[in-house]
């Protein structure tokens, strides 16, 4: 599973997170592994939705901001309440010749 995926800003844009992701996939898929990750982030998600080699996991939650409480601000905070996708890499087919 992908723990953290960071672009500097100077390269942010170009799809460089996402690519180098999915070669990181499929350099572990090749190994027999499976790949998984999950994310906040709104590119990199609709990036996964339009690309066949991924298939999510998990329906995404919605960031929770209703809480009156003393603590809406923690709550909101809280990663549990974030909107979070999950992802696993599905490799394409190979054709033997």
């Amino acid at each position: 599973m992908e723990h953290r995926l960071v672009v500097l800003p100077d390269f942010q844009g170009l799809s460089i997170g996402a690519r180098m992701s999915e070669w990181v996939a499929q350099h572990l898929a090749d190994q027999g592994y499976r790949y998984r990750s999950v994310s906040s982030h709104p590119a990199l998600i609709s990036y996964r939705d339009r690309s066949p080699r991924w298939q999510r996991q998990a329906r995404a939650r919605k960031l929770h901001t209703s809480s009156t409480r003393w603590n809406q601000r923690k709550d909101t905070l809280d990663p549990r309440r974030l909107g979070l996708v999950s992802f696993e890499y599905t490799p394409p087919m190979q054709i033997l010749a």
